[in-house]
């Protein structure tokens, strides 16, 4: 048995050498090439993985980020087509987010945007997308929404969530936020 480790020495696997006789050194020699070329191949492809993950998300609340966004809404839009399904889009935009995060600094301004992540993506269940667009700009996308009542339904809960109060900087501070809902096809 040869073990396959990665760079920082975590087991990855195994490989075995099966036979009726025990192995040859030129064998286990061929062996531990194997779990070296393996090992190298499965830290390539946790490296891409988390490369893309990093081209899709935000940095500060690791939600789905403008571009990964785009891409949902261009397939949730090509399936609204197909089965004639609706779409809706709520935008949130936090109320003096900036002035916040400018008082109290940038690492309070992104934990406040991991508590509003957090409260976001309680209001929404899967299979919808809550996304962060920019600063203090986050987007919600439905496919499938049964109608506009069910998106505002949404954005109610969302605005209710807001009215407590976020922890801050050894505070608390309340937010608001205005929301605006859109509906495919019927907007």
């Amino acid at each position: 048995i040869v073990a396959i480790h990665e760079g920082g020495g975590k087991l990855l696997g195994c490989v075995l050498l099966l036979g009726a006789s025990a192995a040859i050194p030129s064998e286990w020699e061929l062996l531990r090439r194997a779990a070296r070329v393996a090992s190298i191949a499965v830290q390539h492809r946790q490296i891409e993985d988390q490369m893309m993950f990093a081209a899709q998300h935000d940095p500060a609340t690791e939600l789905p980020n403008r571009l990964l966004l785009t891409e949902r809404i261009e397939e949730a839009l090509l399936r609204a087509n197909r089965e004639q399904v609706s779409v809706a889009v709520l935008v949130i935009q936090l109320n003096r987010f900036q002035e916040i995060a400018e008082s109290y600094g940038h690492a309070a301004g992104d934990s406040l945007l991991k508590l509003v992540a957090q409260r976001l993506s309680k209001c929404v269940s899967l299979p919808h997308t809550v996304a962060r667009l920019s600063g203090g700009t986050f987007a919600v996308l439905w496919s499938g929404v049964p109608d506009r009542t069910a998106a505002e339904d949404i954005a109610r809960s969302v605005l209710k969530s807001f009215k407590r109060a976020f922890p801050l900087a050894g505070n608390t501070r309340r937010m608001t936020a205005a929301i605006g809902v859109v509906v495919y096809p019927q907007d």
